[in-house]
């Protein structure tokens, strides 16, 4: 054998084993492959404002959401800070929430975010319902019977479980899915975690939509090919939507919670190539792929 064909084979050996070896890390941590990967929108914040655009895909309007230093942990010192006022008062609710527009629809989304949890996070048992939006989805009216999102519930002690929500035929949006109660616990308080939200249309009556969410890798909603929320005349896919929202618990204090390295994509292979992650400004440290 020449040497030019064993620089070949040996190109070819080192392309097939690490190409086998990110089957594998894919797999394991419950990812789908795919071999096609597009960033729709991603932000880290450098701009200290909510200018940043890719293509048609932009931010909305931001309530009570503005760009800080206070904490951060991608790309540049900055992070989207959501800011909810707080009341001793157990019926008074709370409100704060960043909207963005993907363009154009697409049939399937995936989102990665990093969340701060500030020291005095606590989910209060409010006198009325107590979930708190998280995330909502939609393709092209708020009013959509195929939008789906993400709300958090009042578990104990002040922590927070998460559960997937969505709209049956006839119903409005509310928790239909997986639950997951240890989402937001005591040891997550004045940390950074990383979330991993995967979502696509129902395409027909037999034909599911998915919602599944990872916390730092982990697979902790799996509504996989279950979101029987078809509705004929609708879009069957995502333009529109937010990041947290309306708290309907409030908070007894004040309570910042920060959004950094935000990336939408339409496969998760782009995901981490979106923005530029750096190690978390306090302990522990998350890992980061």
């Amino acid at each position: 054998m020449g040497k030019n064909q064993r620089l070949i084979t040996m190109t070819h050996l080192r392309y097939l084993l690490g190409f086998s070896l990110a089957l594998v890390l894919g797999a394991g941590l419950g990812y789908p492959s795919s071999s096609t990967a597009a960033v729709i929108f991603a932000d880290d914040f450098s701009s200290g404002d909510f200018s940043k655009s890719l293509g048609s895909a932009t931010w909305g309007h931001a309530t009570r959401v503005d760009v800080s230093g206070a904490q951060n942990i991608v790309g540049s010192s900055s992070a989207a800070r959501f800011t909810f006022e707080g009341s001793s008062d157990l019926s008074r609710d709370a409100m704060s929430e960043l909207r963005f527009d993907l363009g154009k629809i697409y049939p399937e989304v995936w989102l990665q975010y990093y969340l701060y949890v500030p020291s005095n996070y606590y989910h209060r048992d409010a006198s009325g319902s107590d979930n708190n939006k998280m995330l909502r989805i939609w393709g092209q009216d708020y009013g959509d019977g195929e939008k789906v999102g993400l709300s958090t519930w009042e578990e104990s002690a002040g922590t927070s479980r998460v559960m997937a929500d969505w709209s049956l035929r006839g119903q409005a949006i509310g928790q239909k899915g997986d639950r997951y109660a240890s989402f937001i616990t005591s040891s997550d308080r004045g940390k950074w975690m990383k979330i991993r939200v995967h979502v696509a249309a129902a395409r027909s009556t037999g034909d599911y939509g998915t919602i599944r969410v990872w916390k730092n890798d982990e697979l902790v909603i799996n509504n996989y090919q279950t979101v029987d929320n078809f509705h004929s005349g609708e879009s069957h896919g995502y333009r529109y939507g937010y990041l947290l929202g309306w708290s309907n618990s409030g908070f007894n204090e004040t309570t910042q919670l920060f959004i950094d390295g935000v990336t939408f994509a339409t496969s998760v292979n782009d995901l981490d190539g979106g923005a530029d992650v750096k190690a978390p400004p306090m302990p522990p440290e998350i890992q980061v792929n």
